[in-house]
């Protein structure tokens, strides 16, 4: 097994790691994995070529996961077009606890990862905390997550 890449056109491709990270010195901080909508990449055989994927058709925010979760959770959404996207930690007061993501970034695929701190780097209690995704002023959408200690 492989790996092959063909581009053709104007592409930005964007490295991400695998989360095999996760062990790592940084662990548990807030990361950015992005899933490029130019092209597919993963194992081939001889003859067989990575496919382009398309970009998905609407915003989307999933569940986090695990839900409960010690000591990180994952966060899966997904932009149709380019954006100004923030992603952020509230708890049930709506006292934000944590940005994981505030900044511009192009229509795809992305995972945050949420290691259960506040932005001060200290271990938030057990509990129920919401995340919220917005997108510029077209798209803001909450979901619940639980921490268990």
């Amino acid at each position: 097994f492989g790996y092959s890449v063909s581009i053709s056109g104007d592409y930005a491709i964007v490295g991400a790691y695998s989360d095999d990270h996760a062990g790592g010195s940084d662990a548990g901080s807030a990361y950015i994995y992005h899933f490029t909508d130019a092209l597919s990449l993963g194992p081939t055989t001889a003859g067989h070529q990575a496919e382009a994927t398309p970009l998905p058709d609407e915003y989307t925010l999933r569940q986090s996961y695990p839900n409960p979760f010690n000591p990180t959770a994952t966060i899966r959404y997904q932009l149709p077009e380019p954006g100004n996207v923030n992603l952020t930690i509230y708890d049930l007061l709506g006292q934000e606890v944590r940005v994981l993501v505030s900044e511009t970034q192009p229509g795809g695929w992305y995972r945050a990862r949420w290691d259960g701190k506040n932005e001060a780097g200290k271990r938030v209690a057990s509990g129920v905390y919401l995340y919220r995704l917005k997108v510029g002023e077209g798209f803001l959408q909450t979901r619940k997550m639980m921490v268990v200690r």
